[in-house]
């Protein structure tokens, strides 16, 4: 299961943005770092199972209502809706 998390005053490690996503699943692979996950347009449904779906199972972003999330996981799937999202991911340091 993931760990939500936020980091404070650590370094950045990698940005991993601005990507769509759209209506097909999408797997980033976050190496069990602590990650910032950022919606910058659009809605996003994320989970860690092997494939995202848009329902009660993922945890559900805005980017006008609850745009970031901060996680730790291996394996991060991400999957919009007709809307489509722009999403950006910055991975901390430990």
């Amino acid at each position: 299961m993931a760990e939500y998390v936020r980091q404070m005053h650590k370094r950045i490690y990698k940005i991993i943005g601005s990507f769509a996503v759209a209506q097909i699943s999408l797997p980033i692979d976050l190496g069990n770092l602590n990650a910032t996950v950022q919606v910058l347009s659009g809605n996003l449904w994320i989970n860690n199972t092997k494939a995202a779906v848009a329902n009660s199972t993922s945890f559900a972003l805005s980017s006008t209502v609850s745009p970031i999330l901060d996680i730790n996981a291996d394996i991060l799937n991400m999957i919009s809706d007709v809307t489509g999202a722009t999403v950006q991911i910055i991975l901390w340091e430990d």
